[in-house]
């Protein structure tokens, strides 16, 4: 029989990961992924993108060492870098979870990577 947590407001079912007694309640929020390939100037997240778009991960896949560079960029500011040149061979898991400001996420790739990001993009 699921247990309802009464004491916080909350009136739901107790799922796997909520913790009871330190009242935490798990939340599940539906995303969405962009893939881009490599050499990709300003590849935008999402159909248009626009400020309050959500990147929460990047997957990098790292082909050729001395090309791998990966920038974000928050709509039309300044890149932000992630990985830097000769980055060894292999995937990666950077964890962003940002929230845009100024427009959408876009992403610049190297010839040697792509990348996979998730998050909620517009």
């Amino acid at each position: 029989m699921p247990t309802f947590i009464h004491d916080s407001g909350y009136d739901g079912v107790l799922l796997p990961g909520d913790d009871l007694e330190n009242n935490v309640k798990r939340v599940e929020v539906q995303g969405a992924y962009a893939a881009v390939a490599a050499s990709q100037t300003a590849a935008v997240c999402g159909s248009v993108g626009s400020a309050g778009d959500l990147l929460t991960s990047l997957v990098v896949s790292v082909a050729t060492s001395a090309t791998s560079t990966v920038g974000i960029k928050d709509g039309s500011g300044s890149s932000i870098p992630i990985v830097p040149a000769n980055t060894p061979i292999g995937v990666y898991t950077v964890t962003i979870n940002a929230v845009s400001r100024v427009g959408g996420w876009s992403i610049t790739t190297g010839a040697g990577v792509s990348v996979l990001a998730s998050g909620r993009f517009t």
